[in-house]
């Protein structure tokens, strides 16, 4: 059998790497996937897709944890990836699992549109990343910003949450 043909893209800010064991193929995304890499992330999804296809493979493992933006372009071809695998002949198909890093909302959120795009095949897993920040106290949750940018926290304070409000 011809061996496993996908190998790493490395740029400056973004990397993938695929990699397979057994009958699942293994795909790690790093760095920052902004404009510049939507070609780039969409060439390799169809490499991952055919050697999967190939390979006969159960599922493919996204693994996230250190993906710390994507753009819309992105994630389009991860939709494209997505619908092409729902387009297969149900023998043929495979499952998605994102790994999620729960520390980054916007993946939760973005991953999370996937799963309802094709609910057979994707999964998220988001708890493969280890939490750094401070759990809740009270049972209250944190509040997100959207003026820190993507999965941005807002910081903790004594003032009451009204004071916090943006007017």
């Amino acid at each position: 059998m011809k061996p496993f043909s996908v190998h790493p893209i490395v740029k400056e800010g973004f990397s993938l790497a695929a990699r397979h064991d057994g009958d699942v193929v293994f795909v790690k995304i790093i760095g920052n996937g902004d404009m510049e890499t939507p070609m780039t992330l969409g060439v390799y999804l169809k490499k991952v897709h055919t050697e999967a296809l190939r390979l006969q493979a159960h599922s493919v493992i996204v693994e996230c944890d250190e993906l710390y933006f994507m753009s819309s372009a992105c994630v389009k071809c991860l939709v494209t990836w997505i619908d092409g695998i729902v387009k297969l002949d149900p023998t043929e198909r495979y499952k998605v699992n994102f790994k999620a890093n729960p520390n980054l909302p916007w993946q939760r959120r973005s991953f999370e549109a996937l799963r309802r795009f094709a609910p057979a095949l994707v999964h998220i897993d988001s708890d493969s990343a280890p939490r750094t920040l401070a759990a809740p106290q009270s049972g209250t949750m944190p509040q997100t910003s959207s003026a820190g940018g993507a999965g941005a926290v807002a910081s903790s304070s004594s003032s009451p949450p009204a004071a916090r409000r943006k007017p």
